[in-house]
């Protein structure tokens, strides 16, 4: 299956049988991607979900993809996985 076919508005969500996701998750994820443009598609919803969400509230990791709302985390350590991207592309060129 294609990104697109499980992405919802607000990101892919983390199991098919529901419909949130853990934004680390995805990012880790994304960040194997060989192709940029997979890379993008799997981020960009994420961006979205940031802009539109109603909960003010420092960032959840833990997030529907359909409505945009926080699902119950907030203020965690796994948020470091936002910045694999960043470190995956320094480590390789540095090899």
């Amino acid at each position: 299956m294609t990104i697109e076919k499980q992405r919802n508005e607000y990101g892919t969500p983390l199991d098919s049988r529901e419909t949130y996701t853990k934004v680390d998750w995805l990012i880790w994820s994304a960040s194997l991607a060989t192709d940029r443009d997979d890379f993008i598609k799997l981020v960009e919803p994420l961006w979205k979900m940031i802009n539109d969400t109603p909960d003010r509230v420092a960032f959840s990791d833990w997030t529907d993809t359909i409505t945009a709302r926080q699902l119950n985390f907030q203020h965690r350590s796994v948020v470091g996985g936002f910045y694999m991207k960043l470190l995956k592309e320094k480590g390789i060129r540095q090899v």
